[in-house]
């Protein structure tokens, strides 16, 4: 046997020569025994020391085994949780999980690491030295860390000091955190690590403190009301030399506060003697917060060791003050780990009712008798590695902090909260995902193609560099156009967005470089715009160029213009994609000073400016931020800027073109700059959802009906026109024009790919506010054609605009000067997933379909298990489904989904909603201004639950609804029947008059001058075409193609383009030859 930190050594011929890998517990909290290498099997024991039984933790070091896959087994009881084991290869900086990427993290609740006892990693063929541990570790260094990055604060927000000596003479760490000028009116005590293992229970410490340094309401709140005193390790010999804790002889940290018997560990005695001395000096403390981790895994069904999900052991006298601050986490919670007020045991659960609580006194217990009267006395289990439909990772488990925070604030001091919100809710974005088929390759070409494309164009343009040189305050240094910070914005969002779906150190640590450059170019107020902080106006020779013209002279002196609002809208979007998925504040903060600026500056009182921001997107970006944040008054200011536009009562307005001729909430139709205008009806319909404004929700209907019925091409795309004068409001370009004007022609169609994302997001929004499937199958059809037509199938080349005909010589481009449709694009394929699913309580929604899976949460409650099924006391269960999928769509119409309302036996009730498109139904957009020249029906859709047909009766929102109860693995299977499809246009449309599109599925087929001997334009089709299948070839990929009865061959619309760039195109055809 080969003790821990004994080197095993193994020598093998690799390519040739000599390798040898060693194994050693030689890292922070090292705990690992090496029992026998054989091969690539190395079978190892977790280091007891002085336990009085197995428990969990261990920790070691792997080194010289680059290119090797080794597998890795514990000999003496569990020790492997459900996403396998963390892994850093950065000497523990940053840590995945060994089966986050090689393993589908969420196959299921419990995870999908079979093992209990063993795990398998393979290193890559530069990997020097990794550290394995049973769960993410939290250590001495990542404390450090946290302090050092708030030194400037020292003094002010926090204090910190030593507790005392431990047993074996190392400092035991505390805090004094918020108020700390001894005039607090709430008093705290917040530990961790009573135990090595629990080192998940510390992030989230971290993140609860975090909240301190916050420059919202709640950082300020916490700064002015309430002083905290944290212990970070409770056990620091444990954490520090990897040590049990658990079960110690005769009893461990945790079971040392009693009242009869002194303390026998020096960190314990001295809490109780801080604690009792600040009684004594400032009054009994208003809560006491004990944080652990419970066992490492465990099944709903295995009695006592449902540990998946957080949970909270209160104390029986205090239930009621436990149970109404457990429901304001639930209520406030922006974390995403989906804690239920439920999930809270007044009597403990299984392992911590019975012989350990009789081992001796926790923390809370003693809390409890020395402080009766104290408002809140609580513990936390926080779990190891996955929490329900969420793998966790370190920033999810601050995140969680930041989520107690804000609940204490809800809990001491009650405040109304907003009860309004869309009634629908996407998929969770963090557990959506594409597994495979036509999305899976979409998303992978967007990750490693047009991620990297836009990082390096950012670079190479002055993008990036004008930020790094506001940054560090480089008069005279900036480049491009002023609205050209946004483009930036854009890539990090998408780059946050790739990064919680995909880990990757290296991207994460160029994002985290870029947030502390951005926000070292925000200047002390908040104000965040580096052409005017480069002083680009002042050093530009010709004062009368354009883009120093759009800054105006100073500060929000041009905003019709200026980009200001616009590109801080970015920015706020992107720092909240950030905290979404990270937890991390760092960014957020630079959001929300940019954002309390604004709201010192606009509003209706006398020193505030009356005006909005001539490019929409910041009305949006203060309702996400709203959303995160709880702050009240960024909905209210979104609100304001809407308000603002059409008042020509208050301000000069600037016209149609920027929808600005009249009030929002009077406007009936689409109307100037496409972009624009759609980024203000996606605010529009936040406002009426988030404020619960009727007038708001009524305005966008009619807009929607007008765009629908009028002014959408075929292709989903929108903003038919460049540069035109509107015989009513004057010149305008990138716009509406007005009903049946829909020109195709590249000298004459713009349909901007901006303009069709926007248009995807208005849908979906509107679809989150009234569920009906009309607004889904006007997505699809954008998503499909309008949208990806602007993306080549590498992923580095874009359509600015998206005509649908072309007489030769329009083509992709690498890059543009304003090239907000590159960056666009990232930001909006990863979110692609998320919409697949929806829920509203008691209702799921299957919208489109996506090889992949989703989970939704369509009751927010728990259930009770079946007759039968005994639960341990107290044990209740919560309610989600999770969806998977698979399917061939676009390119065929059968997807099966398979519904998972819970593990195993457990069955849940509700409506699945299944949305037969509009397509299927004779509807290609839910208008008359297309229409199918032979309708297909919806009495060709076939549909089956478990093999039994099921009628298909489509309702009126466009949904078969299929009520009853599921159980696990119950199967749908949905056959969309897919006919070639001729179309025509309303007799209004004059560009398409007496022409006829042909279209499959959700796919528009054009024809290209590449297969028809470089002819396209001007094509034709005989009014009864009949069509046969084939194939084209782009690359090393094959795609189904049409070829017509008149030798015509046709091919998906998205695809032109991507063969020979420039060559002629045509989408409408005439029915005589031309």
């Amino acid at each position: 046997m080969i003790k821990s930190l004994i080197v095993a050594l193994v020598a093998t011929a690799l390519i040739g020569v000599a390798n040898a890998f060693t194994v050693d517990s030689d890292l922070p909290a090292g705990n690992v025994i090496v029992e026998k290498v054989d091969g690539d099997l190395v079978e190892l024991k977790k280091d007891m020391r002085d336990t009085n039984d197995l428990w969990i933790y261990w920790a070691f070091r792997v080194k010289g085994a680059a290119g090797r896959t080794l597998r890795f087994k514990f000999l003496n009881g569990p020790s492997v949780g459900s996403r396998g084991a963390a892994v850093s290869t950065d000497g523990g900086r940053h840590w995945r999980w060994s089966d986050f990427e090689t393993n589908d993290p969420r196959d299921s609740v419990l995870g999908n690491h079979a093992s209990l006892y063993e795990f398998t990693w393979t290193f890559g063929a530069d990997e020097g030295e990794t550290w394995f541990c049973q769960t993410i570790p939290y250590t001495q260094g990542d404390w450090e860390r946290f302090i050092a990055s708030h030194e400037k604060d020292r003094g002010k927000a926090f204090e910190t000091g030593v507790l005392c000596k431990s047993r074996k003479g190392r400092p035991v760490e505390t805090g004094r955190f918020g108020r700390i000028d001894g005039k607090a009116k709430y008093r705290m005590l917040v530990t961790s690590r009573h135990h090595c293992a629990e080192t998940t229970a510390t992030f989230v410490l971290e993140g609860l403190l975090e909240s301190v340094f916050g420059d919202d309401e709640l950082g300020k709140w916490m700064r002015e009301n309430i002083e905290i005193r944290a212990v970070p390790f409770a056990d620091k010999d444990g954490v520090v030399d990897g040590d049990q804790g658990k079960n110690r002889r005769p009893h461990d940290h945790c079971r040392d506060y009693n009242d009869d018997k002194p303390s026998l560990y020096p960190e314990v005695a001295a809490i109780r003697a801080m604690m009792q001395d600040w009684a004594k000096k400032a009054g009994d403390p208003s809560i006491v917060m004990d944080i652990h981790c419970p066992w490492l895994r465990g099944s709903w069904l295995e009695k006592d060791n449902s540990n998946e999900y957080i949970y909270t052991v209160g104390i029986k006298q205090v239930e009621p003050a436990q149970r109404r601050f457990c429901e304001s986490v639930e209520r406030v919670q922006q974390s995403g780990l989906g804690f239920l007020a439920s999930d809270y045991y007044a009597e403990g659960r299984g392992w911590n009712t019975g012989s350990n609580y009789k081992q001796g006194s926790t923390l809370t217990q003693w809390a409890i008798r020395t402080w009766p009267n104290a408002p809140l006395v609580i513990a936390f289990e926080i779990p190891f590695s996955n929490a329900r439909r969420m793998t966790l990772t370190a920033p999810y488990f601050r995140k969680f902090g930041r989520d107690v925070a804000l609940a204490l604030r809800d809990f001491l001091e009650p405040a109304s909260l907003t009860t309004h919100d869309y009634p629908i809710q996407n998929a969770d974005f963090a557990t959506s995902r594409a597994t495979g088929g036509f999305w899976f390759d979409r998303l992978e070409t967007n990750r490693v193609s047009t991620l990297a494309t836009d990082w390096a164009k950012c670079a190479e343009t002055p993008r990036i560099a004008n930020l790094t040189n506001a940054a560090a305050r480089a008069l005279g240094t900036f480049g491009g156009i002023p609205f050209d910070d946004s483009d930036v914005y854009k890539v990090m969002e998408g780059t946050a967005y790739v990064l919680a779906q995909h880990p990757d150190e290296e991207l994460a640590r160029k994002l985290e470089w870029l947030i502390g450059e951005v926000a070292k170019a925000q200047e002390p107020d908040g104000y965040l715009y580096s052409a005017r902080t480069l002083g680009y106006s002042l050093s530009v020779a010709d004062k009368k160029s354009w883009s120093v013209a759009m800054m105006g002279p100073t500060r929000w002196s041009n905003l019709s213009n200026s980009h200001e609002l616009y590109n801080q809208g970015h920015m706020i979007e992107a720092a909240v994609a950030w905290f979404e998925t990270t937890g991390k504040t760092n960014f957020l903060d630079v959001a929300r000073r940019s954002a309390d600026l604004m709201c010192r500056t606009f509003g209706n009182e006398p020193t505030q400016i009356k005006s909005t921001a001539g490019h929409q997107e910041i009305e949006l970006a203060l309702a996400k931020l709203y959303r995160v944040t709880g702050e009240k008054k960024y909905l209210d200011l979104a609100k304001f800027f809407l308000d603002m536009r059409g008042r020509k009562d208050l301000r000069a307005t600037w016209g149609a073109s920027l929808q600005d001729h009249e009030p929002v909430v009077e406007q009936k139709t689409a109307i100037g700059h496409a972009v624009r205008a759609g980024y203000m009806y996606c605010g529009m319909a936040d406002v009426a959802a988030l404020a619960g404004d009727k007038s708001y929700q009524g305005a966008i209907d009619r807009i929607w009906e007008d765009v629908v019925g009028g002014q959408l091409y075929l292709t989903g795309g929108v903003g038919a026109r460049h540069g035109f004068k509107h015989p009513k409001y004057g010149e305008m370009w990138e716009a509406f024009n007005g009903a049946y004007d829909l020109p195709n022609d590249s000298g004459e169609a713009y349909l901007e790919t901006c303009a069709a994302i926007a248009n995807m997001l208005w849908n979906d929004r509107m679809f989150r506010a009234k569920g009906d499937a009309k607004y889904v199958d006007v997505l699809e059809r954008t998503l499909y054609n309008g949208f990806l037509s602007g993306i080549s199938l590498s992923g580095d080349e874009f359509f600015y605009p998206n005509p649908l005909a072309s007489k030769g010589g329009y083509k992709r481009s690498k890059w543009f000067g304003c090239s907000c449709c590159p960056v666009n694009d990232v930001r909006f394929i990863p979110q692609v997933p998320s919409m697949a699913y929806a829920s509203k309580k008691g209702v799921v929604y299957w919208n489109l379909f996506v090889k992949g899976e989703g989970f939704v949460d369509p009751f927010h409650e728990v259930m009770t298990p079946p007759g039968g099924v005994e639960l341990p006391p107290g044990l209740s269960l919560p309610k989600f489904v999770r969806l998977s999928q698979e399917t061939g769509y676009p390119w065929n119409g059968t997807s099966t989904l398979v519904v998972m309302p819970i593990t195993l036996t457990f069955r849940g009730e509700f409506a699945l909603k299944v949305r037969i498109p509009g397509w299927a139904r004779g509807r290609p957009v839910p208008s008359d201004l297309y229409v199918q020249t032979s309708p297909s029906s919806a009495s060709d859709v076939s549909l089956s639950v478990n093999g039994e047909r099921v009628d298909v009766k489509v309702g009126e929102d466009g949904y078969v609804t299929i009520d009853r109860e599921w159980k696990t693995g119950d199967k749908v299977v949905l056959d969309l029947p897919m006919p070639v499809k001729r179309i025509r246009a309303n007799e209004k449309v004059a560009a398409d008059r007496g022409r006829l599109a042909v279209e499959r599925g959700p796919i528009v087929y054009c024809a290209e001058g590449f297969d028809n001997g470089g002819k396209a334009y001007g094509a034709s089709l005989p009014a009864d075409a009949t069509f046969e299948d084939t194939v084209i070839s782009i690359g090393d990929k094959t795609f189904p193609a049409l070829k017509a009865s008149n030798g015509l061959k046709l091919i998906p619309y998205f695809l032109w383009g991507n063969r020979e760039p420039g060559n002629e195109l045509q989408t409408w055809f005439s029915l005589t030859v031309q």
